[in-house]
């Protein structure tokens, strides 16, 4: 098995009850291969896994996984404050020993005793893992609802 640090950007608007969030996180996963299937468990974000086949496919099933997280807070978010409290708290939530795996495919990628097609490197600092939530004003717009006499007798 080869295990690999990852880092990755995502950008999502979320719809809630009475708001609309822009969320955008910089955040930290391990990604996993073996023969015949491939994980990604997520650092920041926590508490999420992705599966598949290939890289790919694990990497996609983390992404929709994430989605699905974010939607359920939004879905019970009494507002946004409360959707933004709740996707901090489901953002920074790790453990010690994904932390340990993590440096330690970190260390391995360092000192060039690991490396993967397709993925690039780049300097990690602690500060580079961050959450941004916003909230978007929708403005009110009256909608077209009358429909005019003659496309009615047509």
């Amino acid at each position: 098995m080869k295990t690999y640090p990852l880092l990755f950007a995502y950008r999502d608007l979320v719809p809630g009850s009475g708001f609309i969030a822009g969320v955008e996180i910089f955040g930290r996963a391990l990604l996993e291969e073996e023969e015949d299937s491939a994980w990604m468990y997520g650092l920041n974000p926590g508490g999420i896994a992705g599966g598949g086949v290939t890289a790919r496919e694990a990497m996609s099933d983390f992404r929709r996984g994430y989605v699905s997280v974010l939607e359920d807070i939004a879905s019970v978010a009494t507002g946004f404050k409360d959707f933004q409290e709740q996707v901090a708290q489901f953002f920074w939530e790790s453990t010690e020993a994904l932390d340990r795996e993590w440096e330690a495919a970190r260390t391995e990628v360092r000192e060039r005793r690991l490396e993967k097609e397709g993925l690039q490197k780049h300097p990690f600092s602690e500060d580079q893992i961050r959450l941004e939530v916003r909230e978007f004003k929708q403005e009110a717009r009256p909608a077209k609802t009358r429909v005019p006499r003659e496309e009615l007798a047509a």
